[in-house]
């Protein structure tokens, strides 16, 4: 007995279905234990700055120096961040916006 064209689609859509629960499923049992060993580095950023979007900023101290090294100004709090090639503009706890253009910039995250 021959299927129709429709049978013989909907057999490859069934057959494309379970293969895709059972691929989730796999990853459901073992995805925690691969993504330490395959993405801890990548996903760590993206969490961290998706956690930055979503918050304002993380805790950060922010300080600008001279080119020769000595301190100008640096900024304590939840700092949310942005940078191009000529400045890095800063949000402090929601409230205030400071533009650095020049300068070495240095932020650490406490």
């Amino acid at each position: 007995m021959s299927d129709s064209i429709a049978e013989k689609v909907l057999k490859i859509v069934i057959g494309i279905a379970v293969f895709l629960i059972f691929v989730s499923i796999a990853l459901l049992i073992f995805g925690p234990f691969l993504s330490p060993i395959l993405l801890s580095g990548p996903r760590d950023r993206l969490l961290k700055d998706f956690n930055a979007d979503i918050k304002g900023g993380l805790q950060r101290v922010v300080t600008v120096y001279s080119y020769s090294g000595a301190p100008i100004r640096s900024w304590r709090g939840k700092i949310d961040l942005s940078s191009s090639t000529k400045e890095v503009n800063m949000i402090i706890d929601n409230d205030k916006r400071v533009i650095i253009q020049g300068g070495v910039v240095i932020v650490e995250e406490q």
